[in-house]
């Protein structure tokens, strides 16, 4: 049994996406753009809040993850049929659309209390002129951004 959040959820895609939808509308995203690469197993959201633009994304498991399984107690993977894969896909798909759903639920339920700023929660995802988020860039550059960066004294090594 899995303790992951929303495992074994009966919930559609289609359903969490439009509580997302609906989500990012009560917060103010006047605009948003969905994508889904099933080759790349990529799920993108996209929305502009007043003059920002932020992305989203998030990976899919591909078929071959769930090609196999290990039963509870065995050391040797059991195979699945391709329908039973093609399931277990499906269910995982659908919870990790209810996980996405409750992030944002969660960042913006915050954003509207006052326990961060808008600008700092989704300074991750806000997209620069380049057409990279924050986040991607940081990430390119990150050994470089770091470099000498003092360590804090609570955390050992400092003064």
């Amino acid at each position: 049994m899995s303790n992951k959040y929303a495992a074994g959820t009966t919930v559609s895609i289609s359903k969490s996406r439009e509580e997302i939808e609906e989500t990012l509308r009560r917060f103010g995203a006047a605009k948003q753009v969905w994508a889904r690469d099933d080759e790349q197993g990529l799920v993108t959201a996209a929305f502009n809040r007043g003059d920002r633009t932020y992305r989203i994304s998030f990976r899919l498991p591909p078929l071959s993850r769930f090609e196999s399984y290990r039963r509870k107690g065995s050391y040797y993977d059991t195979q699945r049929s391709e329908s039973a894969a093609k399931t277990a896909q499906e269910q995982e798909n659908r919870r990790l659309f209810r996980s996405f759903g409750n992030y944002l639920k969660a960042m913006l339920a915050a954003i509207d209390d006052g326990i961060i700023q808008a600008d700092e929660a989704l300074l991750p995802y806000m997209m620069l002129a380049s057409g990279h988020t924050v986040a991607e860039e940081m990430e390119a550059n990150i050994e470089r951004v770091l470099a000498g960066a003092p360590p804090l004294p609570m955390l050992g090594g400092g003064q």
